[in-house]
């Protein structure tokens, strides 16, 4: 919960662990953490490539994340929208997928790239104003899980906020077809 650095190498033992079982991963400290360390780890999972391959993966939370670029976040902007698509063509259920992420520290230039100008333009924030009480009773509650971000500032659950260099988003919820 942020006081160990976590590495690539035991970030990859985690992944091997859990496998494609992997629901949430919450990391307090992860200054150590790179995208570029997949050449280098080619039989273990990396934090991109579990974004990739843990499909029941719902939610993110690193507090540091401040090395990892544009490749973690061109497979986070792939996954989430693959998996809209499944959704909206009715090969998944709408709770399934990629739900949240909460990232501290991201570097400014990943905070104004296209990659979270695409989440935010699928984030429940935008789309999700009218929910009646029905479907917010059946809403993932993250806080509990998020104590490490919780501890220095509010989590907003329903609205991307960019504060900093901190991203809270959650993807809109798509109904689906009948």
């Amino acid at each position: 919960m942020g006081t160990t650095p976590i590495s690539d190498s035991s970030l990859a033992t985690i992944a091997d662990r859990c496998g494609q079982s992997l629901e949430y991963l919450s990391i307090g400290n992860a200054c150590q953490l790179t995208d570029k360390s997949i050449r280098y780890i080619p039989a273990r999972y990396t934090l991109t490539s579990i974004v990739h391959h843990c499909t029941r993966l719902q939610m993110i939370s690193i507090s540091d994340s401040r090395t990892l670029g544009s490749v973690f976040f061109d497979v986070v902007v792939q996954r989430v929208n693959n998996e809209i698509e499944k959704i909206n063509t009715n090969q998944a259920d709408g709770t399934s997928g990629l739900q949240t992420l909460c990232l501290g520290g991201v570097k400014r230039e990943i905070i104004t790239s296209k990659y979270v100008k695409y989440l935010a333009d699928c984030s429940a924030s935008k789309h999700d104003i009218d929910q009646n009480e029905q479907e917010q009773e059946q809403d993932l509650d993250m806080s509990d899980q998020l104590t490490h971000l919780n501890k220095t500032s509010k989590f907003t659950p329903k609205s991307t906020v960019i504060r900093g260099n901190t991203i809270w988003w959650q993807r809109r919820r798509i109904p689906r077809k009948t």
